[in-house]
């Protein structure tokens, strides 16, 4: 589980399945970054709030708490 902190990443959100109130994320992340970036890892889904991941769509950033 990752800190209630903002996490920037050089890459864009894959993939995104509304489930409720959360949704899941996957994240595809730069080649050179050995597929970890800031914490993140590439093509694994991330649990987040529905508003948050929308937000990470339009401008990078995750938000809030993120739950493997």
């Amino acid at each position: 589980m990752l800190d209630d902190k903002r996490l920037s990443f050089d890459g864009h959100v894959k993939s995104l399945r509304m489930t409720g109130d959360s949704a899941l994320i996957k994240l595809s992340l730069p080649k050179q970054s050995n597929d970890i970036h800031n914490g993140l890892k590439a093509n694994h889904q991330y649990r987040c709030k529905v508003e948050m991941a929308k937000v990470s769509i339009m401008t990078g950033i995750l938000r809030n708490t993120l739950n493997r």
